[in-house]
């Protein structure tokens, strides 16, 4: 039981670490999009220029939410289902169960 204990409590902690990344992840993403090039930030800098259309990347910014929203929910679950086997207390024999007799 303690050899399970520990595979759990690694478990547990490179999933801690997969999150810590992901937000490091999300963090740069999103000081890209600030310091991108695009329609919104010229015209906040004053500068008059028309770029086309797929300056916008509206398809890749979608793309990268959808891949980060689903990294986050799996991560998290996998998180909360390790979390929960790594603190719950070790499985006593129940009389009600066949297999246990």
């Amino acid at each position: 039981m303690k050899q399970v204990r520990r595979v759990l409590g690694v478990w547990l902690l490179l999933n801690l670490m997969g999150l810590a990344v992901l937000a490091l992840g999300w963090m740069a993403l999103h000081d890209i999009f600030h310091d991108y090039v695009s329609p919104g930030v010229l015209a906040e800098a004053g500068v008059q220029a028309s770029l086309p259309e797929w300056t916008q990347t509206s398809g890749e910014w979608s793309m990268v939410l959808v891949v980060w929203a689903l990294l986050l929910a799996l991560l998290s679950l996998n998180v909360l289902m390790t979390g929960w086997l790594f603190l719950r207390r070790p499985f006593e024999e129940r009389q009600d169960l066949p297999l246990s007799r």
